[in-house]
């Protein structure tokens, strides 16, 4: 390769070591938003004019051909590298993906690859040669097909980033005019190079100004962007962190004037941004007086000021801080102004509800009070005081709270309470007797809730209630209660012991009527044998009752027990039949009895109370059973469960008695059932052992059609049952 000296070749060396100082200066401030873009578009402007300076500087075609291939390296990759920065300009990034850039990229990739391969396919240069005008000497070509798509494809690619670049450009404010100067003049300085160049009316005929120009692009745009610093990089970040807060800030320069202020401010002040940018501060603020006289000449404070009056008073949290430049002088002071009215409202209206709070615990009628974490008491409202015979509460605040309880009860409330704190239990209830002042007892049931800061338990605050009232009727009915179960011990050891003494005398008497029934102490008239058998009659009437009465009381007094044994349901059906078959045939009535031959032959149960509940039923049946006749069947319920149920034809029982016939000497008030003698006690008693045994007792009955009573009793009885 051949060069030579020419005078052409010093600018464009000049505008390549600049754009390599810019593309390094970028790159060292490469965490700011877009840098790393003007660093690349930095780079390929470099490269651009050193390859074109180089062509100029060759002697030969073949050397001016290689650093015209060579340059062209930038000439692809300027345009969309513009395209890029200005995306990344205008905070616009985002749409930067692989799937927009790739597409991009294509055409600028096959017009390098036609460059490096041109005079086999004359696609990019048809007719390579040199022109020479004085000193200047450059390669002289005629395009090729290609090249036109190339061009048209970079400018379009430069149109589009030369508006990105100017919308982002409109929306500057302030201090950023004179950047936006700045920032137009280097957008525009491309085009304009390049129209020089292709409409011939270069100073210097075919030397294209382009790279010139773009060289005068990256430079203005590393003064407009890096040389203010008051945002990272571009105006709209200024945009994203200043015009989009909703503090307002104004900056005023060292004359107190205002030179930049975003919309907050400007609808704080209720005023154009051309009504106030330029303006004395205190012309602005005359509305205002007191404040610009206390901060007219302030350079940094912090206080809360108030705007407006009544309903349409604003609170503002006001900041004023000083603005240095690189030498740390003084260049002005940025001011912020936060609309806080929200929160000054808020605290007056928490103060307005702790004052209304304050108000109605110390009013209330119930004690309130509020302990440390530690028990000690830190408030206490007036009720509380004066319940407790407390003068003030100078005399209650430190004290513990186990102070106050009643001495028996303070080891129970401790325990307590200890176990609300470990378990972090958020309320709980307790009743207890405290102690006043004059040494009377005061019982409180109080709910108790804890108190947290965060994860840490930091106290305690009760609500009491005066309960003493509540618990001396407590206690009377407790008393009644037990005076009234003693009373019915104490009848049930009476009936218990007259039934006992009564069974002595009947027994004999009983026995003697028997006898003389059977001449032992002589033949007997019929009337005397008529007057022995009333006797004899009413002995056993007295005796079933006395067995009666004695049931019930040992029922009563919890003393009977239910012995379980393997026992023959059929042997226990059997004994039914024979002993209630004559009383039966003395009323003219069928006694039928049957078992369900799925019924087990043994079963476990108490085979004498079991008798006693049958003879009671089937008893009953006879005795409200005129015609017909009494069934008694033993069923097979389920695996569980078996049944005993005693069937008549009798008067029936009306269904509002349903509810009180198994209660304790009641009968169904009906002359019918008036008619027959007993004690109201057969079927209470039946009931109480049924319920013992673990069973249950059902009635159906249709007035006039007889009653059926159905004894259900599990199968698996137990061994040995207790009341």
């Amino acid at each position: 390769m051949q060069f030579q000296y020419s005078p052409f070749i010093i600018p464009l060396i000049l505008a390549a070591l600049i754009s390599s100082w810019v593309a390094v200066y970028s790159w060292s401030r490469r965490a700011n938003r877009g840098a790393i873009a003007l660093t690349l578009l930095a780079w390929a402007v470099a490269e651009w004019s050193l390859g074109y300076a180089l062509e100029i500087a060759g002697t030969d075609l073949e050397t001016k051909l290689f650093w015209g291939k060579s340059q062209y390296l930038g000439i692809v990759l300027v345009p969309l590298l513009w395209v890029g920065f200005a995306f990344h300009h205008a905070n616009q990034a985002k749409w930067l993906t692989l799937r927009t850039i790739l597409p991009m990229s294509i055409i600028p990739a096959v017009t390098f690859a036609l460059v490096l391969t041109t005079e086999k396919h004359g696609l990019i240069w048809d007719e390579i040669g040199v022109t020479r005008t004085g000193s200047f000497s450059a390669l002289s070509v005629t395009y090729g097909f290609w090249f036109w798509i190339h061009t048209t494809y970079s400018y379009i690619l430069l149109l589009i980033g030369t508006v990105i670049v100017i919308r982002s450009i409109g929306r500057m404010s302030g201090v950023y005019r004179r950047q936006a100067v700045v920032l137009l003049l280097a957008v525009m300085a491309p085009w304009i190079g390049n129209a020089l160049y292709l409409s011939e009316l270069s100073p210097i005929p075919d030397l294209d100004l382009t790279p010139f120009a773009f060289t005068v692009t990256v430079v203005s745009f590393t003064w407009g962007i890096f040389g203010f610093q008051l945002v990272d990089l571009s105006p709209i970040a200024r945009t994203t962190v200043i015009d989009e807060m909703n503090s307002g800030m104004v900056v005023l320069d060292t004359k107190n004037l205002i030179v930049d202020i975003n919309p907050a401010a400007l609808k704080i002040l209720g005023m154009s941004e051309s009504a106030v940018l330029g303006q004395r501060a205190a012309d602005i603020m005359a509305a205002w007086p007191e404040l610009v006289q206390k901060y007219g000449q302030v350079m940094e404070a912090v206080d809360e000021i108030t705007i407006g009056e009544g309903a349409n008073q604003q609170w503002f949290e006001l900041r004023l801080s000083p603005l240095h430049d690189r030498r740390n002088e003084v260049v002005g002071r940025a001011i912020t102004i936060t609309d806080i009215t929200p929160r000054v409202r808020a605290e007056t209206q928490l103060l307005e509800s702790r004052a209304l709070y304050k108000q109605m615990v110390e009013s209330a009628g119930d004690i309130i009070y509020r302990t440390d974490a530690n028990g000690r008491f830190t408030y206490a409202n007036p009720i509380a005081l004066r319940l407790m015979g407390f003068q003030s509460e100078a005399e209650v605040l430190g004290r513990h709270y186990l102070e106050l309880a009643a001495p028996h009860q303070r080891h129970d409330l401790r325990r307590f309470y200890n176990r609300q704190f470990i378990s972090g239990e958020t309320n709980t209830y307790y009743e207890f007797a405290a102690i006043t002042t004059d040494g009377s007892e005061l019982w409180l049931g109080q709910n108790v809730q804890i108190i947290r800061e965060g994860d840490k338990i930091v106290g305690f605050q009760a609500v009491a209630r005066d309960i003493t009232d509540l618990k001396r009727a407590q206690n009377a009915l407790a008393l009644a209660r037990d005076e009234a179960l003693e009373a019915s011990r104490l009848k049930s050891q009476l009936l218990a012991k007259i039934s006992h003494e009564l069974r002595t005398p009947l027994g004999g008497l009983l026995g003697y009527a028997e006898l003389m029934l059977i001449n032992t102490f002589g033949v007997l008239t019929e009337e005397q044998k008529r007057a022995v058998s009333s006797i004899v009659d009413g002995a056993n009437y007295l005796t079933r009752l006395v067995s009666e009465l004695l049931d019930e009381a040992q029922i009563e007094a919890k003393t009977i027990k239910i012995n379980v044994a393997r026992f023959s349901p059929r042997n226990l059906l059997g004994d039914i039949e024979s002993s209630m078959q004559m009383l039966a045939r003395k009323k003219g009535l069928e006694l039928t009895v049957s078992i369900d031959p799925n019924l087990p032959i043994r079963l476990m149960g108490d085979e004498y109370r079991l008798h006693q509940i049958l003879v009671n039923l089937v008893g009953n049946a006879i005795k409200f059973t005129s015609t017909g006749g009494v069934g008694v069947h033993f069923l097979s319920v389920d695996n569980e469960t078996w049944a005993m149920r005693v069937s008549d034809s009798g008067i029936g029982i009306p269904e509002n008695a349903y509810d009180y016939i198994f209660e304790p000497f009641r009968q169904v008030s009906s002359q019918h059932y008036l008619s027959g003698r007993g004690t109201g006690l057969g079927l209470t008693i039946t009931k109480q052992l049924v319920d013992l045994m673990g069973g249950r007792i059902t009635v159906e009955s249709q007035i006039g059609a007889g009653s059926t009573f159905t004894v259900y009793l599990p199968i698996h009885a137990r061994r040995e049952s207790q009341p």
